[in-house]
């Protein structure tokens, strides 16, 4: 590795969740509002200011005129949390690329992501690494010195990106480094149709979401990360494995849960929609098998039209067509935000969670609940200087309690020792420290819970 693994990283480690359910069974999601009507949304992120970026499959969303010709492109739209577009980005010169002049954004959008500074990964025939605060393009990737269909592109802690082809032939998952260079092939080839891939923060398991063949999603391990090889040690399916569990998409919630968003087009008995696996390493192979998962969103419109299909009406209230994308924000309340893209549906939709995960949750059939340990927000939020962090244990085991400020860098451990089961509360004096954010973060037996902080002074 060419740096240490960054705190950010943390917040998403996946949470050793197992919840046994049907799928389309109601969580705690709720929906809030039709966020966006946009034509076919092939992906959505939020950047770290919290604003909301969604880029269109077609390339006749927009024309940028030029003379003597006028040119196609699908830009990159940018929304404000209440919904108002606040920039529109599909031409700009190339920081990495000078020779390039003014690039543009002609091809199909693959899908977005964010890097691990909070710039958006554009996959666009080439792969772009776009400015979340400016829009301009800061570098440019071409595989295989050509242009291509690609997945959406996905980083590491580390700022490693991982990419690959939507229809491979046999074509490998590279990975550049933090300068957009090639910095290794993570797998030499790969067979299934494919459009997204999440990584782990160490970049040490890496996810590729399969349409077909096979459905699912196909797991890969490498014990040093893009330094090494990577290995297939599991293929994550459904009750039906050739069909039941489209990969169409694939992300992380802030939990590190492992969200799959399924298609419409599948089998009466299948997955449809957007659904949270655990992706625990210590959990058993084949963890979809069954019907097991953690969290789903939304209704299918199957459920109400089964012999229907998309006729490019947007869906009413929580149902939707395709799902294509979804991206969360954590807010200062600690409740969560999606936002996902119904590609057929034509429609960016706003969710919220006002309860979403906390401790180590066990459901057996909807009757018990476990938390084996609960971080929950400090208080006051913001602060200054003092603040006091309320944390729960229902069992004796040995208890980190961590700050550290947004660089990743520890500022105060506060508690490190054995406990008994029970609620505690510790104060946080930050008198000599800058105004800013800051984490906090519980450690309980190997396991781990992160909320954030405002210092405001």
């Amino acid at each position: 590795m060419k740096k240490c693994l960054l705190f950010m990283g943390a917040l998403l480690l996946a949470l050793s969740t197992i919840v046994s359910a049907q799928p389309g069974d109601p969580f705690d999601w709720q929906y809030v509002e039709d966020f966006v009507e946009i034509r076919q949304p092939h992906g959505v992120v939020v950047d770290p200011d919290g604003n909301i970026w969604v880029q269109p499959f077609p390339s006749s969303t927009d024309t940028l005129s030029t003379s003597p010709d006028t040119v196609t492109v699908s830009g990159l739209h940018k929304y404000d949390p209440s919904g108002t577009e606040i920039g529109l980005y599909f031409a700009s010169e190339v920081g990495n690329r000078p020779e390039l002049g003014v690039d543009t954004l002609a091809f199909t959008g693959r899908g977005i992501a964010r890097d691990h500074n909070g710039n958006i990964l554009v996959s666009n025939g080439y792969l772009y690494q776009v400015d979340y605060q400016t829009g301009a393009f800061i570098a440019r990737y071409d595989w295989l010195d050509d242009f291509w269909s690609l997945t959406e592109a996905v980083a590491d802690a580390n700022g490693f990106i991982y990419c690959t082809r939507v229809v491979p032939g046999g074509d490998a998952i590279f990975i550049l480094d933090e300068n957009f260079e090639l910095y290794n092939i993570a797998v030499d080839s790969t067979s299934v149709i494919s459009r997204t891939l999440v990584v782990s923060p160490d970049g040490k398991d890496l996810y590729h979401g399969a349409i077909y063949p096979p459905a699912g999603v196909i797991h890969y391990h490498s014990e040093d990360g893009p330094d090494g090889v990577y290995t297939i040690v599991d293929t994550l399916l459904g009750p039906d494995p050739s069909y039941e569990l489209w990969g169409q998409i694939i992300d992380t919630d802030p939990a590190g849960r492992l969200w799959v968003g399924s298609y419409w087009d599948t089998a009466p008995t299948a997955y449809r929609g957007w659904y949270a696996f655990d992706v625990d390493p210590a959990a058993p192979d084949n963890l979809f098998i069954g019907g097991a998962f953690a969290d789903s969103l939304g209704r299918s419109m199957r459920e109400f039209d089964p012999a229907g299909a998309p006729d490019g009406s947007v869906p009413l209230l929580d149902a939707f067509w395709a799902p294509r994308g979804v991206a969360y924000w954590e807010e200062d309340d600690g409740t969560w935000t999606a936002y996902t893209a119904d590609f057929d549906g034509s429609v960016i939709k706003k969710w919220t969670d006002p309860t979403p995960p906390t401790g180590i949750i066990v459901v057996d059939n909807g009757a018990t609940l476990i938390r084996e340990f609960e971080l929950r927000q400090n208080f006051p939020n913001p602060f200054n200087p003092t603040t006091s962090i309320p944390f729960s244990l229902n069992r004796a085991a040995d208890v980190e309690l961590h700050i550290y400020n947004s660089a990743g860098q520890l500022v105060k451990t506060l508690v490190n020792e054995r406990m008994q089961a029970g609620s505690y509360q510790y104060d946080f004096d930050a008198s000599g420290l800058a105004s800013g954010t800051y984490f906090y973060r519980v450690k309980f037996d190997g396991k781990a819970q992160t909320k954030r902080m405002m210092l405001i002074k």
